[in-house]
């Protein structure tokens, strides 16, 4: 159940009211959930004033913290409403680096998404903003040995866009319990790799789990090379370079039908088909030729090939693409 302290009666709680304790309350006020933004799906909501008097329960027997786990498969069957918070569980199979972004209000931010998969092997793509990010990554950056990740998201959003459904955390709410020996944890572990280990006998750590950004890929982790260099290349490889576009030449054919088997040029032609029938009257039928002589093939699919004609200072060259 959702609770308020407004802030005229929050001197009086805010010194008792800590994360992770029990409590006996005296005195709530009950009232009908008309909050704009509601967590949970419940008829009523629980506000402290002033008349109510909260005191540490040592004595507690109920659930520590009362998770309530929504399958992946009602997440993504849409039976899980994107109004409320909910709770799920799940292996952290896949991560990826940290991504800094725009939300749709304007306001700069950052994430880190994941796949999570549950024991029926269905994934769900989980996206952890701004601190939840952190919390991860930092587990991570300590962790990177561990193999067995398991994941609770408690107070978790559901996202439907255009028909896609992830999951999220919410702000301020969430909690997050990473590899925390708890009992769900453990005996969610223990069932899972239960049943990988029937299927696979290699397991990834944590640390080589992840997946770097598009941006990262290109611009951090990949080698470069210059014209020159491509000049001294000998033998077929693939290679980057990056430049500036100085100018365009407008009068350069820049691509051609190429034949998809020796990629020279094909050319097209009229190919009169032979009638069953024995008539002369048919209609000619347009069809592509390749231009090289050495290739087996007359009439060739193509494909667009792309001649780009490259300057610098040094050197002129021609690249092609396919």
């Amino acid at each position: 159940m959702q609770a308020t302290v407004w802030s005229n009666d929050f001197k009086k709680h805010e010194k008792i009211l800590q994360q992770n304790e029990c409590y006996t309350v005296f005195k709530p006020r009950f009232d009908k959930n008309n909050q704009k933004f509601k967590h949970f799906d419940t008829k009523y909501v629980l506000t402290f004033n002033l008349e109510t008097t909260i005191r540490k329960c040592n004595n507690f027997i109920g659930p520590t913290h009362g998770f309530e786990f929504s399958t992946f498969k009602s997440i993504k069957n849409g039976g899980v409403s994107s109004e409320f918070r909910t709770d799920f569980i799940g292996y952290v199979e896949e991560w990826f680096a940290r991504e800094d972004t725009t939300t749709r209000y304007g306001k700069q931010s950052y994430k880190m998404d994941l796949i999570l998969r549950d024991l029926e092997g269905i994934a769900l793509k989980l996206t952890l903003w701004e601190e939840y990010c952190d919390q991860m990554q930092e587990y991570i950056s300590k962790n990177k040995e561990e193999e067995h990740i398991v994941l609770i998201v408690q107070f978790g959003s559901v996202h439907d866009y255009k028909g896609t459904i992830n999951v999220a955390n919410a702000y301020y709410i969430t909690k997050l319990f990473i590899n925390e020996r708890n009992e769900e944890i453990v005996n969610f572990k223990r069932s899972y790799i239960g049943k990988a280990s029937v299927t696979t006998s290699t397991h990834r750590s944590i640390g080589q789990s992840g997946v770097t950004s598009n941006e990262d890929e290109f611009l951090h982790n990949t080698t470069f090379s210059t014209i020159r260099q491509i000049r001294e290349i000998a033998q077929v490889m693939h290679v980057i370079v990056v430049g500036t576009v100085m100018a365009v030449d407008k009068d350069s054919e820049w691509y051609y039908l190429g034949c998809e088997s020796c990629n020279c040029k094909a050319s097209p032609s009229l190919q009169f088909p032979e009638d069953d029938n024995g008539s002369d009257d048919v209609d000619p039928k347009e069809v592509l030729v390749c231009t090289n002589k050495k290739c087996k093939r007359d009439v060739v699919p193509a494909v667009h090939m792309y001649s780009i004609n490259i300057y610098n200072y040094y050197m002129y060259l021609i690249i092609q693409l396919q």
